[in-house]
């Protein structure tokens, strides 16, 4: 007869409960008669070159080379980092003039300016048929409609 000690035994069965309690279940085996088609193909070493254009972040590896390329056809105005420079997120490393950019700046530029001459008309239109109307001389339906910033009289 084993006389065991209440420490001891108590050791015991939590033990056994923690050996009980990590078996796992058998995996339940299915036979099929299914045929699963599989290839192979012989490794090879070699290089793998992909190009893919994306917009983003650029965040080079440390001590790493990064080419920079102007998105079209452009002349280098200014190069605000010489070799070795430390680069900070958001820091400008080089300016290009890009005709077409340029070209198309100045054409929006020419548009703005003559939506600003075209609100400062209609402006003074509906200043000037809101003073004839206010004197008599316009029609209501002329002060209306250069409020709403419609000029049909050349129609």
């Amino acid at each position: 007869m084993i006389v065991m000690r209440p420490l001891a035994l108590a050791t015991a069965l939590w033990a056994a409960a923690i050996v009980a309690g990590c078996t796992k279940p058998a995996t339940e085996e299915v036979e099929t008669e299914t045929v699963v088609p599989v290839t192979t193909e012989p490794a090879e070493s070699g290089t793998i070159r992909a190009v893919i254009h994306a917009t983003g972040d650029i965040n080079p590896a440390p001590n790493a080379e990064l080419i920079v390329v102007a998105p079209e056809a452009a002349r280098i105005t200014e190069i605000t980092k010489a070799e070795g420079d430390r680069v900070r997120r958001g820091d400008v490393l080089v300016r290009f003039e890009i005709p077409t950019l340029n070209a198309e700046a100045a054409s929006k530029g020419a548009e703005v300016t003559a939506a600003r001459a075209r609100i400062e008309n209609a402006r003074a239109n509906q200043a000037r048929l809101k003073d004839l109307f206010d004197r008599g001389v316009a029609a209501r339906k002329e002060v209306e409609d250069a409020l709403r910033g419609r000029d049909d009289s050349h129609v």
